[in-house]
């Protein structure tokens, strides 16, 4: 095919990579000074060299619809592609006039040979035409009359199924390029540039520039590293500056860290010991939780002990204020006198009451010595004794002697194995009623 005949021909390696390394609209029109004479020779090269006639059929049904509706959407998805630059359309194709025919012509040309130009000073449109179409390898006849009168019968059908062949043609070749030529590696992916056309193309770049005389530029080594590095993934200088830095960092890490067994083994006896240290903790996390349980409870129960005391105290308030009300209405009827004189006669009650409980524990003091002198009382029991006498004041005296209370001694047959205990008992009998008559 084409392909083939590119790598024979040094011409057409020039147009065929330049189309490759230089994408560009080849729509556009060239420059005066780039303009060809006749047919380009790179085109006369590929005569015989247009694909493989088994490969595809030689005849293209003309007069079917649906092919040639087939035809006229490739023809226009082709086009499009490659940046054709008049309006197309379904309809505009249908019945082209003979000015779009040469137009599209030149313009699939112009996608094997960017300078091919179809208007020349000593030769016709239609005969650029059919002459092209005969050296590149179109195995039909075409007629100029069809590219002249196009809207003559079966005229377009003709000159589409040309096109639809040289269409067909320009693809096979720039896939034989694309996929042959430049071949990617095993694990690059076909979305990115191929590796060997950009090296192809940097060496392409340094030959001509030594042809010319000159040297690379630093922005083109630099644009062709950096495409060479987005395909191979590879980092930039900074990244590799920052990783030498890290590795020296980690290297000066790695030397102070001689003795690293040693510290392990130490960091794990000190896990050993965190790990038994975090056992008792739990266990003493598990009793401080089941006493927070038991004071969250005890809280509760002083918290609603609170509330009855805030409703007592509110009450005794109330108590209180009518009791002041009360004494303030007394007062102001003139018993404030009366009051007086009742603190001043329970003041001295109260020290006559006071006098006496001192000349009751003289009293005692002065019988416990003297029967102690008669050796009746048994020196072990003075505190027992001491007790009994403490309690004959007249709020306590009661109780005392509900328990059975009474001072105790040697004589009567005293049997300190049997009465101990029962003391003993009594006392505390005694201590709990006196507890309940204090509260």
């Amino acid at each position: 095919g084409i392909a083939v005949k590119l790598r024979r021909s040094d011409l057409g390696i020039t147009f065929s990579f330049r189309h490759l390394i230089m994408p560009r609209n080849f729509s556009l029109q060239p420059e005066r000074n780039s303009r060809m004479t006749g047919v380009p020779l790179n085109i006369k090269a590929r005569t015989s060299s247009i694909g493989s006639q088994e490969q595809r059929p030689l005849y293209r049904d003309v007069k079917s619809k649906a092919n040639m509706t087939k035809m006229i959407g490739s023809l226009i998805q082709f086009l499009e592609t490659t940046d054709y630059s008049n309006s197309l359309s379904p309809k505009i194709l249908h019945s082209p006039n003979s000015k779009e025919i040469f137009s599209i012509f030149e313009h699939l040309v112009r996608q094997i040979c960017p300078t091919f130009r179809i208007e020349h000073d000593g030769m016709k449109a239609e005969e650029v035409c059919l002459n092209t179409l005969k050296m590149l390898g179109y195995p039909n006849i075409l007629s100029k009359h069809h590219l002249l009168a196009p809207g003559a019968p079966q005229a377009w059908n003709s000159v589409l199924a040309a096109f639809d062949w040289l269409r067909e043609e320009i693809e096979n070749a720039n896939d034989f390029i694309n996929f042959s030529v430049f071949r990617y590696d095993d694990d690059q992916d076909v979305e990115e540039e191929p590796l060997n056309k950009i090296i192809f193309e940097l060496k392409s770049v340094i030959f001509k520039r030594r042809r010319e005389g000159s040297d690379v530029s630093s922005n083109e080594i630099e644009d062709y590293r950096c495409r060479i590095n987005k395909v191979l993934d590879a980092p930039s200088e900074d990244d590799m500056k920052k990783l030498y830095d890290r590795r020296n960092v980690v290297d000066k890490e790695l030397d102070s860290l001689v003795n690293l067994d040693g510290e392990e083994r130490s960091l794990r006896s000190q896990l050993t010991e965190m790990e038994s240290l975090l056992k008792s903790l739990d266990g003493k996390l598990h009793d401080h939780e089941s006493q927070i349980a038991q004071f969250k409870s005890l809280d509760e129960e002083n918290t609603k002990v609170l509330k009855e005391i805030d409703v007592e105290i509110k009450d005794s308030e109330q108590k209180l204020a009518s009791v002041r009300a009360k004494v303030k209405e007394q007062e102001d009827a003139g018993y404030g006198r009366l009051a007086q004189e009742y603190f001043m006669l329970r003041e001295r009650v109260d020290a006559r009451l006071n006098a006496k409980d001192d000349l009751i524990k003289q009293v005692e003091q002065k019988e416990l010595e003297y029967t102690r002198r008669e050796g009746v009382i048994a020196p072990t029991l003075d505190a027992y004794n001491h007790l009994v006498g403490s309690l004959r004041k007249p709020q306590f005296s009661e109780i005392a002697k509900n328990c059975g209370l009474e001072v105790c001694t040697y004589c009567k047959g005293f049997n300190m194995a049997k009465q101990i205990p029962t003391l003993v008992n009594r006392v505390r009998a005694c201590v709990e009623q006196l507890t309940v008559a204090l509260l």
